[in-house]
């Protein structure tokens, strides 16, 4: 079963100045119902096809595309997203 769980918190101070807290928790779990993985799998293909994952999976080394899988890629690549979109 694949479980992603994201919590968005949005803080208005009095001040002009905002900020968003971003709490990301990702939690995967094997095997994945056929239907998960189906999702899963449509999911992987097309966010590995985006020009972003592109751009970002050419900037790997060689040893770091040679240790990661697909699925691991893809991953990553989501996680740094989600932190880089915190900040």
């Amino acid at each position: 079963m694949i479980k992603i769980v994201t919590k968005a918190v949005l803080k208005l101070p009095a001040t002009p100045k905002s900020f968003i807290s971003w709490h990301i928790s990702m939690s995967i779990s094997s095997p994945a119902p056929a239907n998960d993985t189906s999702v899963w799998t449509s999911l992987k293909q097309a966010i590995s096809a985006s020009s972003g994952f592109q751009h970002w999976a050419s900037q790997l080394s060689p040893p770091e595309q040679a240790a990661l899988n697909l699925d691991e890629r893809v991953q990553r690549y989501l996680r740094e997203t989600l932190e880089t979109l915190a900040y």
